[in-house]
């Protein structure tokens, strides 16, 4: 059966056995769809569902409050038993979220799913645009074996909260391509590269310049001054490379 409505009819529905309420049924290997469709010049107008709720009455509507539902889309089936589950398989919902204000109710979308009992949140955007797991460190985005998302452009950062980062060992994994970004470890103030004074080969082994002599073991033994020289330039070398590696948090 097919019913048509046209622009200038309505449909009131509600009873009392099963008020408030407009079931549709059908039965064979065809789709069941309800469709509305709609053709005109104007670009902002459409086909829209709209979901409203109040406390209050009918007559005499009164405030929503924050985390009442607005509407939602559910799915459900029949079990083993060939008992409806009555509880749904899975839903989006809207909800009310935030502060609400007049004439302004914030929303939120909820994701819902179940492996049994009821449905339990998983995942919301917010009032604020944000995608937000319904409990802490509980949810993964993928998993192990299942399909992968290509690629994940990210704007600013990516903030693991003292969580782990971890890439396969094949293509290893690179922290920095630019010597401003600051990196850290441990709970180091991250920092840019750090320079380390250049060495040069076959200079004074006074120990005032920043080198080290390249030279023979038997000048080694003829010479304590290269000796003391040397020796100075590496005890720095080793001084700054523990300092770089300080500021890191690689070292306590």
């Amino acid at each position: 059966m097919v019913q048509t409505l046209v622009a200038t009819q309505r449909v009131l529905a509600g009873d009392a056995v099963t008020p408030g309420s407009i079931i549709v049924r059908g039965q064979g290997s065809t789709n069941l769809s309800i469709t509305a469709s709609l053709a005109n010049a104007t670009a902002a107008s459409s086909v829209s569902f709209a979901g409203v709720h109040a406390r209050g009455t009918l007559a005499a509507p009164i405030a929503t409050v924050t985390g009442d539902y607005l509407t939602a889309l559910n799915g459900s089936g029949y079990g083993s038993d060939d008992a409806l589950d009555v509880d749904g398989s899975a839903s989006i919902v809207i909800r009310a979220s935030g502060t609400i204000g007049a004439g302004n109710v914030p929303g939120a979308i909820f994701f819902q799913t179940k492996l049994s009992g009821v449905l339990v949140d998983r995942w919301s955007f917010n009032e604020d645009g944000h995608f937000v797991a319904a409990t802490d460190n509980t949810y993964d985005i993928g998993a192990s074996g299942a399909a992968r998302p290509r690629t994940i452009y990210v704007g600013t950062s990516i903030d693991t909260s003292a969580a782990n980062l971890v890439t396969d060992t094949t293509t290893g994994t690179i922290f920095g391509t630019s010597t401003a970004q600051k990196l850290a470890w441990w709970n180091g103030t991250p920092q840019v590269q750090q320079a380390v004074n250049s060495i040069t080969n076959n200079v004074t082994s006074s120990g005032t310049t920043d080198t080290i002599d390249d030279i023979t073991l038997a000048s080694y033994a003829a010479d304590s001054g290269i000796i003391q020289g040397d020796l100075f330039q590496l005890a720095r070398k080793v001084k700054e490379i523990a300092d770089a590696l300080r500021l890191y948090g690689i070292l306590g």
